[in-house]
């Protein structure tokens, strides 16, 4: 029955370790499934399978079991959901926190949906993982703003509170893709206000914190969500001075995409020239035997 195949996925685990995830990442969704059961027997043994596929898997699978934990937080049943989120919470606090900084722009707005969820346990449960999640961009500039942007989901009302505060902050580390992905929510709120001082604010920060950005590619994700409502701000803002404001940011952010853009068209040649650079270094029972000719570049042909 179910809790026999709970216990064997266990066992699967503890024995075998990563070595098991290729074989068992595709049972997740039934293990977290099985977390909402009414039988306490049942629970218990998707509980301790649950444990092991954890400390079993390999942190950068994180990308391949997104889309059943996505699922899985949506689910009928409120344990299911509440499981999920702890899954989530748990991984960012724990070996799976680089990996879940860089998948910050598909969770966020996963979380910032349930953090609104009918069922306070949800609320409680999304509203934590947000904050491990959001603690994961490891940006000294914004950390002390954590607890706000995450209460900024929760209650809207505090929005241009908030956004006064950031305004007034001077960036000083490097912007990279977590720390980007962790405002939108604030930001894209502080766009939309009613209030013309608000929504230059947010365009203030906007540009201050695009400025920090030294790889365009980091800001690839946070455009989507943005940059059109920054286009309207710099459209339809009626103050003159304000409308400049948002629009010296849409000039930023325009020449961040283009910057991305062209850095996205590789030269192959470039490319070949680094991978056999790496190849070359790599010890000698490492390198390759068979099929890449690491003299002449290519791959052989029979």
């Amino acid at each position: 029955g179910k809790i026999g195949a709970l216990l064997v996925i266990k066992s699967v685990c503890e024995e075998f370790g990563a070595a098991a995830q290729p074989f068992l990442l595709p049972l997740l969704g039934g293990v977290l499934g099985a977390s909402g059961d009414k039988g306490q027997k049942l629970k218990d043994a998707a509980g301790d399978a649950l444990k092991a596929l954890v400390a079993a898997m390999n942190p950068y699978a994180l990308r391949l079991m997104l889309p059943t934990v996505y699922e899985c937080a949506r689910h009928d049943k409120t344990e299911v959901r509440v499981t999920t989120l702890n899954l989530v919470a748990e991984l960012a606090s724990g070996k799976g926190v680089d990996a879940v900084a860089h998948e910050l722009y598909d969770i966020v707005p996963v979380l910032s949906e349930l953090m609104w969820d009918s069922d306070d346990a949800v609320v409680e449960a999304a509203t934590a993982a947000m904050t491990a999640c959001t603690d994961t961009a490891r940006n000294k500039d914004l950390k002390a703003f954590t607890p706000q942007m995450v209460n900024c989901i929760l209650n809207p009302d505090t929005v241009p509170a908030c956004i006064h505060e950031l305004a007034a902050t001077v960036f000083v580390q490097e912007i990279q893709s977590p720390a980007l992905a962790v405002t939108v929510p604030l930001l894209a709120r502080g766009l939309q206000e009613a209030e013309t001082v608000i929504r230059r604010k947010s365009c203030t920060i906007i540009d201050n914190m695009a400025k920090m950005i030294e790889h365009p590619e980091e800001a690839v994700a946070f455009m989507p969500r943005i940059l059109p409502l920054v286009t309207k701000a710099a459209q339809d803002i009626p103050d003159p001075e304000a409308r400049s404001v948002a629009q010296r940011a849409l000039a930023t952010l325009k020449s961040i995409e283009g910057a991305a853009l062209q850095n996205k068209q590789m030269n192959p040649e470039a490319v070949q020239s680094a991978l056999l650079e790496c190849i070359a270094q790599l010890p000698h029972d490492q390198a390759p035997k068979e099929g890449f000719d690491t003299v002449g570049g290519g791959w052989r042909t029979a």
